[in-house]
């Protein structure tokens, strides 16, 4: 199992050539019964980004889990459900290529802390 999200809140980085300050997304997954992780930030976290994102993963790993958990994000997840969730065709799509299973986390309402 390989479980992946984009963390929080945006990151920045400072071009060297320009010194002007370029935000980007932290994509990170982990192996976590081996606690293997691997990191990558990217400009967005459209389509083109996160399908270069899973195939960066993949080819860091050095192989294809049966699992690949991810958060209810919208590159991944059409539809959010607590027992189906739906995915997009590009989470299809890769599930196919590399012989995998893309599942999600189960959506949650925030519990009132006093």
């Amino acid at each position: 199992m390989i479980m992946i999200d984009f963390a929080g809140k945006k990151q920045y980085y400072v071009d060297a050539i320009t010194g002007e300050q370029v935000a980007c997304e932290v994509f990170i997954a982990i192996m976590p019964y081996s606690g293997l992780i691997f990191c990558t930030a990217v400009s967005s976290q459209k389509t083109a980004d996160f399908t270069k994102c899973i195939n960066s993963m993949l080819r860091f790993y050095e192989a294809v889990t049966a699992t690949i958990v991810c958060d209810n994000f919208k590159t991944a997840v059409t539809r959010a459900d607590r027992y189906e969730p739906q995915f997009t065709d590009v989470c299809e799509q890769l599930s196919e290529h590399y012989h995998t299973t893309f599942t999600a986390t189960r959506p949650y309402s925030p519990q009132r802390t006093e």
